[in-house]
């Protein structure tokens, strides 16, 4: 995050939404990966302990230009299965 702060001149809650999405998509192409390669998920053996349940809440930072994210844009590029 600092290096788009620092290259990029990104203010820190752009930079932030920048990771946000970058991560998104890194989150978004492994499950579609997993899905494509048939594998099913692990299931839950008798006595084990659950796994935590995780949310996010996504807040507004502000304004921000949607179009300028070189780190999502990036990943995107270099992460899509095709």
């Amino acid at each position: 995050m600092a290096w788009l702060v620092f290259e990029v001149s990104k203010n820190w809650g752009e930079a932030d939404a920048d990771i946000a999405e970058t991560i998104d998509f890194c989150e978004l192409y492994a499950r579609e990966a997993l899905r494509m390669a048939n594998v099913e998920t692990p299931t839950q053996l008798p006595g084990e302990p659950r796994p935590p349940v995780l949310y996010s809440v996504r807040r507004r930072r502000g304004r921000f230009h949607r179009g300028n994210f070189p780190c999502a844009i990036m990943a995107g590029m270099t992460l899509h299965p095709s």
